[in-house]
């Protein structure tokens, strides 16, 4: 398929898209299933999601406890910030429970605790771009 514009001198068609020059990205999705995050009081975790080569994360899982738990981020997995965004833990039949997601996703995740009590997460996400 070509897509033609007229000349303004010649008022002749010329091509000027060619299906062939037109770049397609694919779409990349990512997706992790039952990873333990051990969280002591206080403190950020030592587990690392690596985001970089996607726009958007889903977040979702179950804690041991009801404690809210901060994002971290990092454009260079060695410093890292505490953001706005939380998992709100909640129950449900007796089950704490989290989901989230996050848009325009730093390079780099962590969780902070910043509770004074330890708390794991079994954590599942979905990367997409």
């Amino acid at each position: 398929m070509v897509l033609n514009a007229l000349d303004i001198t010649t008022a002749q068609p010329v091509p000027c898209i060619s299906k062939d020059e037109i770049l397609l990205t694919k779409n990349l999705k990512s997706s992790v299933a039952f990873q333990t995050v051990a969280l002591s009081a206080n403190s950020i975790s030592t587990v690392s999601i690596d985001c970089r080569q996607f726009k958007t994360i889903t977040l979702y899982g179950v804690s041991t406890a009801n404690n809210l738990v901060n994002i971290s981020y990092s454009d260079d997995n060695i410093t890292f910030f505490n953001t706005n965004k939380k998992l709100n833990i909640f129950t449900i039949n007796s089950v704490d429970t989290f989901e989230l997601t996050i848009d325009h996703i730093p390079n780099y995740i962590k969780f902070f605790n910043d509770n004074g009590s330890s708390i794991t997460l079994t954590l599942e996400y979905v990367l997409y771009n």
